[in-house]
């Protein structure tokens, strides 16, 4: 259960971190979702181009999210979040000033590597600056994503129609600002894994050495594994919603992109509403028992969404998806940072990152696939199995924790 908490009680870090979420995910809404349309009227790329410089930043991530936040963890917190932050800035400009496709590209894979360094980073720094309260604080940090996340876009399309260059300015100013900030305020630590090294610059060897050591840890650890599939299972569900879900929508409704907008816009609504209730009630119900709760959400919402041909039903459906991810998602966060040891912990979020990532690199085309052959009887029931999965796998990696645990 988790215990009561003032947020006057807080550490002062923990406020620091959760504003910085605040900020990026409010910028990064607030720009990312036009750099299709700002380079379109800006350059000469081809839509096939601009798609590769769009993607780029998550296949880097893909590829280098576990081997990234295992090196930065020979760093202090202070010089990792800086760089994670200053990457990500610079790369903002290239997209503005270069006007060459290769380095925009180049642009795109400094993005890349700078929030394959950060997600992860600001995940194990809320756990290990939370004053034991990580339960609540990655609650909170799920609500802050939505809310900035709501309200990014909205105040981008007020902003620019798209053609500016100023969201993408105002996003690489932010960054700037809470690297700068970064460097004044929060305080030099220097890591445990460096500690235990005794030396202030580990060989290459032995770092690659390390690398292949903790990954291994990873591996073996069967929780890990089955937060991997839970992290896998939900976004695998979330890439479905602007591409096959969508694509259903647009089959069997009057008009596909109002219905896509009124669902995203109930689900947003439904998690800023429904989420701070979620934390009181969590205190007093079992871990397992809502897991279990949040997948038979996932599961209905899913059967009504293959099954209905109303906007309104549609609206249902996207509620109760909304209601099980609010459940489920912050728990397999909470989980993966108290399952891995302290000095593991930001590679241990990289490592269950890389299954949302390899989601939702994999979730368009094999949904799609599974869609041309049949939505009813083969596409749904899919995802059907998928929706389960996603509280049952975090359930098992809960038990082989406490296992663990007990064990140790």
């Amino acid at each position: 259960m988790l215990k009561k908490i003032s947020l006057t009680n807080l550490n002062k870090y923990t406020y620091f971190f959760l504003s910085t979420s605040f900020i990026i995910t409010f910028f990064r809404f607030l720009s990312m979702p036009f750099l299709t349309i700002f380079l379109s009227y800006t350059t000469y790329f081809s839509t096939a181009q601009i798609g590769l410089i769009i993607g780029i930043p998550g296949l880097i991530q893909l590829i280098l999210g576990v081997i990234a936040s295992n090196i930065i963890d020979y760093f202090s917190d202070k010089f990792s979040i800086i760089l994670s932050i200053l990457l990500p800035a610079c790369g903002m400009l290239g997209y503005i000033f270069f006007d060459s496709y290769v380095l925009m590209l180049f642009s795109s894979v400094v993005c890349g590597i700078g929030w394959s360094i950060y997600n992860p980073l600001l995940m194990s720094c809320l756990m290990r600056y939370s004053n034991g309260n990580s339960d609540i604080i990655i609650e909170i940090n799920y609500w802050i994503i939505n809310l900035s996340g709501a309200i990014g876009p909205l105040v981008g399309a007020l902003l620019s129609d798209g053609k500016s260059e100023f969201p993408f300015f105002l996003f690489s100013g932010a960054l700037f600002f809470l690297a700068i900030s970064t460097l004044i305020l929060f305080p030099y630590k220097r890591k445990k894994k460096l500690l235990e090294e005794k030396q202030d610059s580990p060989q290459l060897s032995a770092v690659i050495e390390n690398l292949k050591n903790d990954i291994l840890i990873l591996c073996k650890s069967k929780a890990s594994l089955f937060l991997f599939f839970s992290f896998f299972s939900i976004n695998f569900i979330e890439a479905q919603y602007n591409t096959n879900f969508a694509l259903h929508l647009t089959e069997v409704t009057k008009d596909g992109p109002n219905a896509l907008a009124s669902m995203m816009i109930a689900m947003t609504a439904t998690i800023l509403i429904l989420q701070p209730i979620s934390i009181k009630i969590s205190k007093f119900v079992k871990l397992n028992v809502q897991l279990i709760i949040g997948s038979i959400f996932y599961t209905v919402g899913i059967l009504i969404f293959g099954f209905s041909f109303s906007v309104s039903i549609f609206i249902l459906s996207a509620i109760l998806l909304a209601i099980g991810e609010l459940i489920i998602a912050p728990k397999i966060q909470v989980l993966t940072g108290k399952s891995a040891p302290e000095e593991l912990q930001t590679t241990a979020f990289a490592f269950t990152t890389m299954g949302g990532n390899l989601a939702f690199f994999l979730g368009p085309t094999l949904g799609g696939l599974l869609y041309e052959e049949s939505f009813r009887s083969i596409f749904i029931p899919f995802i059907v199995i998928i929706g389960i999965s996603t509280g049952i796998t975090a359930m098992v990696a809960n038990i082989y924790y406490k296992k663990h645990n007990t064990s140790a």
